[in-house]
This record gives C-alpha cells, structure tokens and sequence, in this order.
C-alpha cells in the first residue's frame, strides 16, 4: 500500500486527463489487490469473520421470496426490507462492522439501496457483504483510516468491478448512490470545489 501515497500526489499534479485515468487505474489495482489478499486472509484463518452456511441458506430463501420474477435480482430499493424481514424472524449473523452494515442498508445511509435501477444477484450481495466484512476488520483493528477506503472501493466494485475510472453516467449513478443530486458537470464540480483544487 505504500505506492498509493505517492500515486495521490501524482494525481494532483497531472494535468491530462489520460494522465489521471492511468494513476486512478494504477491506484484502483493496488488496493482491489489489497482487498483481495485480506479476503484471502479471512477465508483461510480467521473463521469469525465468515458468515455461516446456515445464515446464508436463510438469507438466499429471503432473497428467493422478495427477488423480481423478471430480472431474477433483488431491486435495491428493496434492500432494507429484505433485510428488515430476514431480522424479525432470525438474528442476522454477520461479522460486519455496525459501521459498514449501516452504509449498507440504513435507510438514512443505505448507500448500496440508493443506486439506481440496480438488481442485485444474491452472489453479489454475497460479495460485498464479504468485501464489507473485510473493510470492518480494518475498522476492528483500529485502521479507521484503511476502513473506509475499503468500504469506498466496494461501493465503487459495485458499479466498475474492473476499472479505476469512470464516464460521466458512471459517476452519477454513484453520487446518487452516496445521496448527492448533482446531475451536471458543473454542479459536481462545485460540490467537491475543495477537493478538486489539491
């Protein structure tokens, strides 16, 4: 993770466009190879941090019950009802931060509920509630920092699973995702004016 530091700095100083999509592109394989070796990590020696087969057959029959019959997806806006549904009848087990599952699903949150037009596979809830677990251990080991980088990528995965930068449709869907009405250039460009001067 050390060649991110300096590829942040980089990035400020790059006047190209193309210039700044190779250093995102370079940043984003870094820390989706980071987030890869700490799922591999979980899975082969830290089994508190998996989520049960009992827990996961119980989830996909919620999942079956609320999915559309046309896509076969669970509609993100039905996210926190399915989960809502799945709690008043079993106690949720999974090792995901409180944090991390409220960005999931809490409905002043609920970032992964708020893309819109989405219909999630049950695999892919499976994955970013796995790519979550992993953002929350850095949180349980006092690397706040690393957390929320973590969780921010698996947002992102969640609408370019391959690729470090975005066009401009890609990015509105997840700025309405993380609840920002910005529907212009312009716009975006004002709501982020102090990060976009570094």
């Amino acid at each position: 993770m050390q060649a991110v530091v300096p590829l942040r700095d980089q990035f400020r100083r790059e006047s190209t466009v193309e210039g700044r999509k190779q250093i995102a592109e370079t940043e984003f394989s870094a820390w989706k190879h980071y987030l890869m070796n700490r799922k591999e990590h979980i899975a082969a020696e830290m089994p508190d941090f998996h989520i049960g087969a009992s827990t996961k057959t119980l989830l996909r029959e919620q999942f079956d019950r609320m999915k559309d019959r046309k896509t076969m997806g669970l509609p993100a806006e039905e996210l926190a009802d399915m989960h809502g549904e799945f709690a008043s009848k079993f106690k949720i087990r999974m090792p995901i931060n409180p944090v991390h599952f409220g960005h999931l699903i809490y409905p002043y949150q609920g970032y992964l509920a708020n893309f819109p037009d989405r219909h999630y596979s049950f695999d892919e809830l499976l994955t970013i509630y796995e790519n979550q677990i992993a953002a929350g251990l850095e949180r349980s080991t006092g690397r706040n920092l690393f957390a929320s980088e973590l969780s921010c990528l698996c947002f992102w995965m969640v609408n370019q699973p391959d690729s470090g930068a975005a066009d401009w449709n890609q990015m509105q869907e997840l700025m309405t995702a993380f609840r920002f009405k910005i529907d212009t250039l312009p716009a975006f460009r004002t709501e982020f004016k102090s990060l976009l001067s570094r």
